[in-house]
């Protein structure tokens, strides 16, 4: 059983009853979409694969995807198949380019 994120919930507990709050919470889930879908686009071509290659995602869901917009981890695990990846694997070398200043995410 993974541990429970209580800030989480605290913080879309807040998202609810104060506006401010939820425009907060908002802008933060939308930065790290974002910064985790730059993360996967650099992985990608690092590894030189089209958007196409993605076997079981159309182009415009990646292209959605490395734009910022979120995905399921059913979706990821098609993403680290394409990378010859087990799905741990493929998300510590996302990771890793999120925690890597040398890639510019930003």
């Amino acid at each position: 059983m993974q541990p429970h994120n209580h800030l989480l919930d605290i913080e879309a507990f807040l998202s609810v009853i104060e506006p401010v709050a939820k425009q907060k919470f908002a802008a933060i889930k939308l930065k790290h979409d974002q910064i985790f879908g730059r993360a996967i686009a650099s992985l990608r071509k690092q590894h030189q694969l089209r958007q196409s290659d993605i076997i079981g995602v159309s182009e415009r869901q990646v292209r959605r995807i490395e734009q910022g917009e979120g995905t399921k981890v059913e979706t990821l695990n098609l993403f680290a198949q394409a990378h010859k990846m087990e799905l741990n694997d493929y998300l510590n070398a996302v990771a890793g380019l999120i925690d890597n200043t040398s890639v510019d995410l930003l």
